[in-house]
């Protein structure tokens, strides 16, 4: 008798669907940035689309903004930076690898990357937690509220 089994997922982070400008710079290929557009977004990388190939294996630098969230994106009262130290957006700058790179369709004008982070400061990684955590809280009380 055989039993039909879901894959397990292999990622460590949670992560949420997102729209956010991304730009991107080869490490050692010379070509200025490319701007990509976030699918979604995790601590352990990104999923985008852009205009542009990227070899597998292929190292980059990429740099995002996290918009406002938590209290300050509800309209509640600012919270001190010790506390909520992402509330007025912040700036991620990493290092990241192309681990695929698909094309969208079969006119190869665009494609989505899948980019996992190499080192990623601790603060960063939380303030991407924070966020990731955010969007989905957000997400599940606007369900309960439908």
């Amino acid at each position: 008798m055989s039993q039909h089994r879901e894959p397990k997922e292999r990622r460590k982070s949670r992560r949420v669907g997102t729209a956010l400008d991304v730009t991107l710079a080869g490490l050692g290929f010379g070509a200025g940035p490319v701007e990509a557009r976030a699918q979604n977004l995790s601590a352990g990388g990104v999923y985008a689309s852009t205009p542009r190939y990227f070899a597998p294996l292929s190292k980059v630098e990429l740099m995002l903004v996290l918009p406002p969230f938590g209290q300050e994106a509800e309209g509640g009262a600012r919270a001190p930076a010790r506390e909520d130290p992402a509330a007025a957006g912040t700036a991620i700058r990493a290092e990241g690898i192309i681990v695929r790179c698909d094309p969208v369709d079969e006119t190869e004008e665009r494609f989505t990357l899948g980019i996992a982070f190499l080192n990623l400061p601790p603060a960063d990684r939380d303030r991407i937690e924070g966020y990731v955590n955010w969007r989905i809280e957000r997400s599940l009380i606007e369900s309960a509220g439908s």
